[in-house]
């Protein structure tokens, strides 16, 4: 049986100030967001609709600790709606403000705590990166676990997805690029998903040709001066990726890059740009003939390469440009530590080991590992 489902509702919008005057904000409301994006955006609000910043909670990507304090504030004032306004990080923390306080945010992660909804949900995405908006997941990091975890289930979907480009202008370099990379694994491993087929395909290979498209636009074209020129595709893009893999699920990049995050507190998205050649060619060597074929060929098509002579190369050329080159024993790690990160992998992330183009134990991760380090 197949099965493919597109929700939320999504909206689009040119300007910013559209959804604002349409958006009837008021005392029932709860707006999480950050700093910059507050001053930036919402100056216009009602002075009674409320605003979270998760800057006040801490820096870096989200703990479980970290959104049980934010919840813990959300929870002084009575609220009907939660508004994500921001990157993964706050679009993912929205969606657990809108659940019934069953227990602390770990035990609703590992579902020793049921997940409720009680609260409707808009998202608005100020990054092209996490598809967060029309997913329904959101992910954690737990510092006792030295890894992310992610909870997956209906009562995380939005009830509607802003897709605004005008909010990517201004967006730093380093948060463009780490966003757009995040949006291609999402995008890639969708496709390559066992649980993949002819609808989120659809999804998930116009996402790979815009985000490769324009991220060599990006890289020959002026880099931050060539963002309001792209913005839209891009969002589109990640948007687009985010439909395909809320339908077939991620795998291997991100399960070997999570304890990596987790640990050395590598932004997500660098974190997947580390991983995200080594698994196919890993991949290609398991099972080279497939579906990992026909992913090469579209890298290849999207980047100008026709033939594919050596398609992943030429995206970690792509990468390269992207993002300083970088090891990782330039974050910290050790070879002696390779084990214990396998390890890791195998034992906190089976939800989305299972979900890979070829199966993989523990060696065949650990030599991914060594073959970044």
């Amino acid at each position: 049986m197949k099965t493919f489902a597109l929700t939320p509702k999504i909206t689009v919008y040119d300007r910013w100030q559209e959804w604002l005057a349409g958006a009837d904000l008021g005392p029932r409301d709860v707006i999480l967001t950050a700093k910059a994006l507050q001053a930036a955006r919402l100056g216009a609000i009602p002075d009674t609709t409320r605003v979270i910043c998760i800057d006040d909670f801490g820096a870096g990507e989200p703990t479980d600790e970290m959104i049980d304090a934010v919840w813990d504030a959300a929870a002084r004032q009575d609220f009907d709606r939660v508004v994500g306004l921001g990157g993964g990080s706050v679009l993912d923390i929205a969606k657990i403000l809108t659940l019934k306080r069953s227990g602390r945010t770990l035990a609703i992660f590992q579902k020793t705590a049921p997940a409720i909804r009680e609260k409707s949900l808009v998202l608005i995405p100020t990054t092209c990166g996490t598809g967060s908006e029309v997913t329904n997941i959101s992910i954690v990091a737990v510092p006792s676990l030295g890894t992310k975890i992610g909870l997956a289930v209906p009562e995380l979907l939005a009830n509607e997805a802003v897709v605004c480009p005008e909010l990517l202008h201004g967006l730093p370099e380093f948060a463009f690029v780490t966003s757009g990379i995040d949006a291609l694994v999402h995008a890639i491993e969708s496709y390559l998903a066992p649980r993949s087929h002819e609808y989120p395909e659809l999804y998930s290979t116009r996402a790979i040709e815009l985000l490769l498209n324009n991220l060599l636009h990006f890289v020959n074209n002026g880099r931050t001066a060539a963002i309001p020129t792209i913005a839209r595709e891009m969002l589109l893009g990640s948007n687009y990726a985010g439909i395909a893999f809320g339908n077939t699920g991620v795998g291997a990049v991100h399960a070997i890059s999570y304890p990596l995050s987790g640990t050395f507190h590598i932004p997500h998205g660098e974190a997947n740009s580390r991983c995200l050649c080594a698994v196919l060619r890993a991949y290609k060597r398991i099972k080279p003939d497939g579906k990992i074929r026909h992913i090469e060929k579209l890298i290849a098509k999207s980047l100008g390469r026709n033939p594919p002579l050596d398609a992943l190369l030429t995206l970690e050329h792509l990468i390269d440009a992207l993002l300083p080159k970088k090891s990782l024993t330039d974050y910290g790690m050790r070879r002696d530590q390779i084990p214990e990160f396998a390890k890791t992998v195998i034992n906190t992330q089976q939800r989305l080991l299972g979900n890979n183009y070829v199966p993989l134990d523990h060696d065949q991760i650990a030599a991914i590992y060594a073959a970044i380090l």
